[in-house]
């Protein structure tokens, strides 16, 4: 029995028990003029294995008016509701007749054109015929379009640039540097404005220059949406839930509390409309006052909004739909609009509303006084932003990548300390899982601020949590094998986790999903049973786990290896090749410190290309190196004997040898931002850092600068303890720059201390020894006698770590740095600063070298924490109190954020950072 799209949309929506769907790829069918995509229907009783389907090919670039159909026929069985079953019955017995079941409706008169435009271009649509009347190249990854200030400007996130075009000539005119991951642009107020999503920062382009002006004005974290209207410059801050708002005459901002994962900001009919794709909603603010006003509940994964065309428009990347939302209070949807997979972004003029569809490689026009699709124009690559002006429509145009399919990719790079998700704990092993391994929830498999975004992986949807926020229900997607032919079944994800439980030795995973009861009872090397607090109902296809507490990163919990789904009889200890796969490859072969080979796993079938995208490389191959130094890796890639060396910084490549790659292989090395923190620990209980005057003096002179200037390139300087795109980050430096500025000021408070002349021993690793000595120049300028001491990082960094850790060393002072395992303010400072990281420990050792408790601090972390699950706003606004807190008690000195440094080979494309993943290897071309 073959089935459409429209039988498959409504069974995974509501699925019936025991049925599943077999994707069979696209099909040209005998009198019908475009393809369709059919699925062969699994149930008991019927056949499995049939000879292949005699069909004809589809046509290259094929139309999809009948997909856009079909979704208006899932939209009418929504509204149906109770009766949905009847439906899905009757489209049964449709499909067994036949499988033409959606394509005999229409679009609404809607007509088709367009011309294929090349990726990493901007397309300039006509907006009367539909016809591409020009693709002007841009840089890589063009992302967010707009016009205005006499021409069209392109934020090109992975070559963190605008490009400026020409209008009148369709010409590249300009290329200007801008910060890192360029999201979104807007004009306005005679300037053009660029979000740099890396940076939390908006840089101010001056039009009749051509370059910034100023420096870049600091906004929340993760700012990807941009807009201008009502005398203000708006920015939709998505990592921590705020709008800034940017006075245009001063370039000042204000912060201001919105939705939780805004992420798209327009300015239309007197209000400021911010979408969330995390709630799925568009607030309403007053300009005036910032305040929210309203909250309207739109479509799936809401990722952009317009204002135009007498509506509000959202463009619901998750159900193919575009909402109308009446903007008079109170404001509503009126109707939902079908417009093919994933819609990215659109633009709304007075009489229509265009749309980019990245899934329909396609830009859609509505005809806003019919509600309809009126044209639909076939790019041929996946549209990102989109602008229009009176001569046209402008859309930015990215790669599909399928002519890149295929070929080996060799990487080069540290291994993982293991393959098994119930154990691996390093970032290399953590790369691979990712392609291999799924749990209920997963970020975003993009490049840039984006990839901090939760969305559903093996879970049909993110589920809001009942019972004050410590029951969640999950429901498990249909269809899903692993590489071994087996079904994913609710009962595999509770084996996940109690694998990550038995581990032996104890996985650090455990404390990751303490808050589940039952888990207390669980012992390494022991069976661990979970059923009773980690629910599964077959039938249903549902998983309820019930916590003890509410935890506000439970979702991003669950996003880790170790929560992980296996088979249900999957034991303790995996096979030399791992446990069963489900992502889009499978380990091929492995030989421990040595090799890896990943290959196309057969079983996979793409269900979401933000979760678990397919893979460009028929097969990725590693060659493991020893830590004993990064330049071999390097040199590897630059022979041609690898195409990608994804890590340089373990250790890091000196500042001569990054230079060097930087001036002969400027398009071929990359640096990406990366959640760590670097500093120097004071230890509050020895002498003489057990003075906060000293703490605080050491802080005023040290010149963060001039240390990232002996250092190079692959260093940012930090004042404080978050990372940037943390939830809780506030740019800050209450202790100013440091150097001459501060070095009075640190003197009199270490001779007010009375500890002038204290001998002080700095420890560092020896690949760090210029951060040592460094720090030993600056106790030497305030009065100290201070000398360094280094141990090696190979095979020593243990002893090193075990030492500074220790209480009973009395350790003065040290190198050390947090890297984040996902970006929570609450896995970041109290592991690090909390009473209990120091007095829960054992008297030898101690996750805070710093010695640190403070009970003021230990209650605002606690405050946090709670406010986290439900309202996390305001615990992002407790736990910039926390670290201001901390950084006033001076246990640390904050030093640097270390960038991550990746090299790829010239037969390499399609490069993408992710904040959570780092390199996404299995997205890059191999030419």
């Amino acid at each position: 029995m073959l089935l459409s799209q429209t039988t498959r949309e409504l069974l995974r929506d509501d699925p019936l028990p025991d049925v599943s769907l077999r994707d069979l790829g696209e099909h040209q069918l005998k009198d019908l003029d475009e393809p369709e995509r059919l699925y062969q229907l699994v149930a008991p009783g019927l056949e499995l294995e049939f000879p292949s389907l005699k069909t004809a090919a589809p046509a290259p670039f094929a139309g999809r008016e009948g997909e856009l159909a079909e979704a208006a026929s899932e939209q009418l069985a929504r509204r149906w509701g109770p009766g949905r079953r009847t439906l899905v019955a009757a489209t049964f017995g449709a499909a067994a007749v036949g499988v033409a079941v959606g394509v005999l409706l229409t679009v609404g008169g809607g007509s088709t054109a367009g011309a294929s435009v090349a990726a990493n271009s901007v397309g300039r649509i006509d907006s009367s015929s539909g016809k591409v009347a020009a693709a002007i190249p841009v840089g890589a990854s063009p992302g967010g379009v707009a016009v205005g200030e006499g021409a069209v400007w392109v934020a090109n996130t992975d070559d963190n640039n605008l490009s400026r075009i020409d209008p009148q000539t369709n010409n590249l005119r300009q290329t200007i540097a801008v910060g890192g991951g360029p999201a979104a642009v807007a004009t306005g107020a005679g300037a053009v404005w660029v979000t740099n999503g890396l940076d939390g920062t908006v840089s101010r382009v001056d039009p009749t220059v051509n370059r910034t002006v100023g420096e870049p004005i600091p906004v929340g974290n993760g700012p990807v949406g941009i807009a201008y209207g009502e005398g203000a410059v708006w920015v939709a801050n998505s990592v921590d839930g705020t709008v800034s708002r940017i006075d245009p005459a001063t370039s000042r901002s204000t912060a201001l509390p919105a939705v939780i994962g805004a992420s798209a900001v327009a300015v239309g009919f007197g209000r400021v409309w911010v979408a969330s794709p995390a709630a799925g909603i568009v607030v309403a603010l007053d300009p005036g006052s910032g305040t929210v006003e309203e909250h309207v509940s739109v479509g799936g994964n809401p990722d952009s909004i317009a204002a135009g065309a007498g509506a509000i428009w959202v463009a619901n990347r998750a159900d193919g739909t575009v909402s109308r939302i009446d903007p008079r209070p109170p404001a509503h949807v009126t109707i939902a609009i079908p417009v093919g997979r994933a819609p990215d972004a659109l633009a709304a003029v007075k009489d229509a509303v265009w749309v980019a569809t990245s899934g329909e490689e396609s830009v859609v026009r509505i005809d806003p006084s019919r509600n309809k699709v009126a044209k639909i124009v076939r790019l041929a690559n996946p549209p990102q932003g989109i602008a229009v002006s009176t001569g046209g429509v402008y859309v930015a145009v990215r790669s599909n990548g399928v002519e890149h399919r295929g070929g080996n990719l060799r990487i080069t790079d540290v291994a993982p300390d293991f393959i098994d998700p119930s154990q691996s704990y390093s970032q290399q092993g953590w790369g691979m899982l990712a392609m291999t391994n799924d749990g209920l929830t997963g970020f975003r498999r993009v490049g840039g601020i984006e990839g901090v975004q939760l969305v559903p992986d093996l879970a049909v949807a993110l589920p809001t949590p009942t019972d004050g926020g410590k029951t969640w229900t999950f429901r498990l997607r249909r269809g899903v094998r692993y590489s071994s032919g087996e079904s994913l079944e609710p009962g595999d994800v509770r084996r996940g986790l109690e694998r990550t439980f038995e581990a032996s030795p104890a996985s650090a995973g455990r404390s990751y999903y303490s808050s589940i009861i039952g888990t207390e009872s669980c012992r390494s090397g022991k069976r661990c049973d979970l059923s009773r607090t980690v629910v599964t109902d077959p039938r249903a296809r549902t998983i309820t786990f019930h916590l003890r507490a509410p935890d506000g990163d439970f979702l991003a919990k669950l996003a880790l290896p170790f929560a992980d789904a296996v088979p249900s009889g999957t034991p303790t200890r995996a096979g030399g090749r791992g446990v069963p796969a489900t992502g889009p490859y499978v380990i091929a072969a492995y030989r421990k410190n040595r090799f890896l080979k990943l290959a196309r796993n057969p079983m996979f079938h793409q269900w979401s290309a933000d979760a678990q995208p397919d893979g460009f490389p028929d097969t990725l191959t590693w060659d493991f190196r020893g830590a004993t130094d990064s330049l071999p890796e390097a040199r590897t890639v630059e022979r041609g004997d690898a195409d990608v060396a994804p890590s340089l910084i373990d250790p890091p490549l000196t500042k001569q040898a990054l230079g060097s790659l930087a001036t002969r292989y400027p398009s071929q090395l990359h640096l990406s931002a990366t959640a760590a923190t670097n500093y120097f620990f004071l230890n509050t209980r020895v002498t003489p850092f057990d003075d906060v005057r000293v703490r605080r003096a050491v802080n005023y002179a040290f010149d963060r600068q001039a240390l990232v200037r002996l250092l190079g390139l692959s260093f940012a300087p930090t004042c404080q303890i978050l990372p940037p795109d943390f939830p809780g980050f506030r740019r800050t430096c209450p202790y100013g720059s440091g150097g001459n500025a501060g070095l009075d000021r640190a003197r009199r408070l270490v001779r007010q201390s009375g500890k002038a002349g204290t001998k002080v021993t700095v420890w560092d690793l020896t690949p760090r020894a210029t951060d040592g000595q460094f720090m030993v120049s600056v106790l030497n300028s305030i009065g100290f006698r201070a000398n360094l001491e280094t141990i090696p990082l190979v095979p020593d960094a243990g002893r090193y770590f075990t030492r500074i850790n220790d209480s009973r060393t009395q350790t003065q002072t040290g190198f050390y740095g947090w890297a984040s395992d996902f970006p929570s303010d609450g896995g970041y400072l109290p592991p690090e600063f909390s009473c209990a990281s120091f007095v829960a420990a054992s008297p030898r050792s101690s996750q805070d070298p710093s010695e640190f408790c403070d009970r003021t601090v230990d209650r605002l972390f606690s405050r946090a924490l709670a406010a986290q699950a439900a309202n996390p706003a305001a615990a992002a606004a407790l736990w910039q109190r926390a670290e201001r807190a901390i950084l006033a008690q001076a246990p640390v000195v904050p030093t640097y954020n270390q960038q991550d440094v990746s090299f790829v080979s010239k037969r390499v494309g399609n490069f993408q950072y992710n904040p959570q993943w780092h390199v996404l290897l299995d997205q890059l071309w191999v030419k």
